[in-house]
């Protein structure tokens, strides 16, 4: 497998390593004074600054090399500057960092956002692994980027580096460097953006197909790497053989049993074999834990010492991938390891949950950030499941798993009374069974006087 590493990322919380082709300190780019440099990533580098009213921002610039070439390796870093200007500057989200400028001419070209003070996961990691508590960590992380997927994007390039934790404790996306328009998923490029650990499968083979199951993948890779104190096996040493110790034996005792086997389902080397969408992997795990028993709060060592300032290796790189043809001795795309009959697995071609448990996840979720403290948003405090039934108001079915759900019957069975459900155009070759009375109506979205959607206020 042909493999050309981009320069290494450091921590965006403090000063790390000097960085190649840095702006120097002071410098001034249009209305921002460079306070320092504090990461590099596929095609720039982020600084801290200061706009023209002394508040701090972060400046994400063209690096040199990128901003002076005409290459395609250029071209490709214009249309990914181009691609995260667009998919930042249409959403606002706590889970996501905001976009405040985007300056495109330059030279260089640069974006401006919301400095957000606190450490990335990684860093915490490293530092103190015990504060970081799981329960709380993934509502509103599957949120956020269930929120990207409905905008139309996939991000690709979730790991803990590229996920800041806040003064209140929330986790907010941060890096979105990587991002592709899900309809441009039917045609992959020769090459992408991966991080060893966190890339999927799909992003390293010539015929692999993303999707939102491309980011289940890199979100349950985040959670194992929590739970079992290192990321997962690359996903191209895996696909060429080696095997990914599973969380339910690499975390054992961190999270219940069925917890820890929704994850390693997530982290199936076979991408039909995850679940398709964010809100199915939130459901596969609001089934498994409502099974499981409480977490243990030391139950095993982790291997890097609290306390220990992160060295470089902490902070995998983002790389660039050449993808290659599938291994033509390729091992199963299964994970041996799991029971097919482990709590909370699904029945091959099910969309629905193997049974009930949203509730006792809600109040997991509502214990755990009870210690972090009541600065936590609404999303975090409620956890995920009763945030789907409760307070999500509008849903999207889509058939490609752009929207929320792939099918008309996860919408009904999940959204609350009086949502709306937006069935985009698609292929249905499913049977219906209405779980409860619905209302079918036409909603004029566009103002044209024409029903844009089918939408049902959902009856209870």
């Amino acid at each position: 497998m042909t493999q050309t590493q981009a320069p290494g990322a450091s921590p965006v919380d403090g000063p790390g390593p000097p960085i190649d082709g840095a702006l120097p300190n002071g410098h001034r780019l249009g209305d921002y004074v460079i306070e320092r440099a504090v990461g590099r990533g596929a095609y720039g580098i982020a600084y801290r600054a200061r706009d023209s009213e002394g508040h701090p921002v972060a400046v994400k610039v063209f690096a040199p090399e990128v901003a002076a070439g005409d290459g395609a390796a250029a071209g490709r870093a214009r249309t990914a500057f181009r691609q995260e200007a667009d998919m930042l500057g249409g959403l606002d989200h706590p889970g996501i960092v905001k976009l405040r400028a985007v300056e495109a001419a330059g030279p260089p070209p640069y974006l401006v956002l919301d400095w957000l003070e606190g450490a990335n996961l990684e860093s915490t990691l490293a530092q103190a692994p015990d504060s970081v508590s799981i329960e709380a960590l993934l509502p509103p992380l599957l949120e956020a980027v269930g929120h990207v997927h409905a905008a139309g994007y996939l991000h690709r390039d979730l790991k803990p580096g590229n996920i800041q934790i806040v003064g209140d404790g929330r986790p907010v996306l941060i890096d979105f460097g990587a991002v592709s328009p899900i309809a441009a998923a039917d045609r992959p490029p020769r090459s992408v953006q991966a991080t060893p650990g966190y890339g999927a499968p799909e992003q390293y083979l010539a015929d692999g197909r993303e999707g939102p199951w491309t980011d289940v993948y890199g979100l349950a890779a985040v959670a194992y790497r929590v739970l079992a104190g290192a990321a997962p096996e690359p996903a191209a040493r895996r696909i060429e053989g080696a095997v990914l110790a599973p969380a339910v034996e690499a975390a054992c005792g961190m999270a219940p049993p069925a917890v820890l086997a929704a994850i390693d389902r997530a982290l199936e080397l076979d991408p039909g074999a995850r679940p398709q969408t964010i809100v199915e992997f939130a459901r596969s795990l609001a089934t498994a834990w409502g099974g499981g028993d409480a977490i243990s709060p030391k139950p095993v060592d982790r291997p890097v010492a609290t306390g220990r300032r992160p060295a470089p290796d902490d902070f995998p790189p983002t790389e660039e991938v050449t993808r290659i043809k599938p291994p033509t001795r390729r091992r199963p795309f299964r994970l041996d390891t799991v029971p097919a009959d482990a709590p909370g697995t699904r029945t091959p071609g099910s969309t629905r949950p193997a049974g009930g448990g949203g509730l006792r996840w809600a109040i997991a979720a509502v214990v755990a950030l009870a210690l972090v403290g009541a600065g936590v948003s609404a999303g975090v405090r409620w956890g995920w499941p009763y945030y789907l039934r409760n307070i999500k108001s509008e849903w999207v079915v889509d058939a490609t798993g752009a929207g929320d759900v792939r099918t008309i019957a996860e919408a009904l069975e999940w959204a609350k009374e009086g949502a709306l459900i937006e069935v985009r155009a698609g292929d249905y070759p499913q049977s219906l069974t209405m779980p409860r009375p619905v209302t079918l109506t036409g909603v004029d979205r566009d103002g044209d006087g024409r029903p844009a959607a089918i939408v049902a206020p959902a009856k209870g």
